[in-house]
């Protein structure tokens, strides 16, 4: 009887150690490593599968509307055709569990995503290169960006410039 306590017992503390260490896992920040995983995964994944765009539209009057029913946030969508990245879309996705709206625009034969979602306070990593696929990370107000493309850094650079102009 002694020994069927004991066990009891521990195995009660050893679940709720385990439940209150998931919690505690959730309800943390994202790591910048997992965040730059997440939007190289998603921009790839969508590239691979042929899924880049939900809604098709050079006009940001079809698209950000269309954002408007589907998502928590309202990304910035202005077409930079005169300045070579044309707007051509837009889907939604998940970076690190958020929900998050993706603009997508061409430049040249390259696309490049623009991931907008809630700002929660996590830690963005600085830019980088992950798999041949450069990103830039950035907060304004009360969103959290990410610009993910093949292109080169300096036309990746000069885009994220515009969008973030776009902003102020």
């Amino acid at each position: 009887a002694r020994r069927s306590f004991w066990f009891g017992a521990l195995g009660g503390v050893g679940v709720t150690g385990l439940v209150a260490a998931t919690a505690i896992l959730m309800i943390l920040p994202r790591s910048a490593e997992s965040l730059s995983d997440s939007v190289t995964d998603a921009h790839t994944q969508a590239l691979m599968t042929g899924r880049t765009i939900t809604v098709v539209s050079t006009d940001h009057h079809t698209v950000k509307p269309w954002f408007a029913s589907r998502v928590a946030v309202s990304p910035p969508v202005t077409d930079f055709a005169a300045q070579g990245f044309k707007l051509i879309g837009g889907r939604l996705d998940r970076i690190a569990g958020e929900p998050a709206a993706v603009v997508v625009y061409q430049h040249g034969l390259h696309e490049i995503d623009l991931f907008v979602w809630a700002n929660r306070g996590s830690t963005l990593p600085a830019a980088g290169i992950r798999h041949g696929y450069h990103s830039i990370f950035w907060r304004s107000q009360d969103l959290a960006f990410a610009a993910v493309s093949d292109t080169q850094v300096s036309e990746l650079t000069t885009f994220v410039s515009l969008v973030r102009a776009e902003r102020e």
